[in-house]
This record gives C-alpha cells, sequence and structure tokens, in this order.
C-alpha cells in the first residue's frame, strides 16, 4: 500500500498542476465503489476474517484508483515529456 500511495501522489501532482481535477474526484468515486462492492462481496461470502476483506477492499480500490489517475494523466504526462 505504501508503494500505490507514492504513485497516486505523483498521478494527483500531475492532475492539479494541470488544473485537470476532475479526473481525482472520478479516481475516488471508483475507488469508493471498488471498496464497496469488494466489503458487500465479503460481508456475503461470510467465511473470510473480515481484516482481510478489508485490506484486499483498500488494495484493489487504490490502484484501480491509480489505474484511473494514469489514464487520465497521460496526455499530460505526455506534453510534459516533449516540452522537457
Amino acid at each position: 500500500l505504501p508503494a500505490l500511495t507514492v504513485w497516486l501522489s505523483w498521478y494527483q501532482g500531475i492532475l492539479l498542476q494541470s488544473h485537470r481535477t476532475r479526473a481525482i474526484t472520478e479516481s475516488v468515486v471508483l475507488f469508493l465503489v471498488i471498496c464497496v462492492a469488494v466489503l458487500a462481496a465479503g460481508v456475503m461470502w461470510g467465511t473470510v476474517s473480515g481484516l482481510y476483506v478489508g485490506m484486499v477492499a483498500l488494495t484493489l480500490g487504490a490502484f484501480a484508483q491509480g489505474l484511473w489517475q494514469g489514464v487520465r494523466s497521460r496526455e499530460v504526462r505526455r506534453a510534459l515529456a516533449r516540452r522537457d
């Protein structure tokens, strides 16, 4: 999870600097949807400890959030690469 946090912060910084903050909101909504879905599935399944379900939910949510921000910041990253 710490590596994912660095990854998220990198993309968020790029998106903030380029004034494309809507992508951050979208990624947070995606994070919440995935977390709720995994937690609900864990409750319905009922045989796995809540700690494990919670960690999987957070990890999958953060990973999806990073992927979304990466996709949405691709154009800005390319422009920065051409500039530098």
